[in-house]
């Protein structure tokens, strides 16, 4: 966590993680190949600093599908409210069209307590 300290000259970082379920495990390649172009365009909003992606080991009742979560380091809640308000729409809008309901998203929002 060096580089996430949570604040930076009082403004809270956020972490705004989405967790995407593939449904068709055989697309993963092909989403993976978007996601990271995808999180590239994001990290160009303002207030964007970082992003991570991981997979998540898949349980017995996810069997054939692929978890992917990827965790954006924000800078302020402001910054990220913006992103909702003005960028949000498009981003979502362009994964739907490529990929229809072979994959669906939740999203949430962390604030760091403490750090060890």
């Amino acid at each position: 966590f060096g580089a996430f300290s949570g604040r930076k000259e009082g403004v809270m970082t956020v972490v705004y993680e989405v967790n995407v379920t593939i449904l068709d495990e055989s697309i993963k390649e092909e989403y993976m190949a978007w996601l990271k172009a995808h999180v590239v365009d994001i990290l160009k909003v303002e207030g964007f600093k970082s992003a991570q992606i991981y997979s998540r080991k898949v349980e017995k009742e996810e069997e054939g599908a692929a978890l992917l979560t990827v965790q954006y380091h924000v800078e302020g809640e402001e910054a990220l409210n913006s992103y909702f308000t003005h960028h949000a729409p498009a981003f979502r809008q362009d994964g739907i069209k490529r990929f229809g309901s072979k994959f669906s998203a939740n999203r949430r929002v962390l604030y760091l307590e403490e750090s060890f």
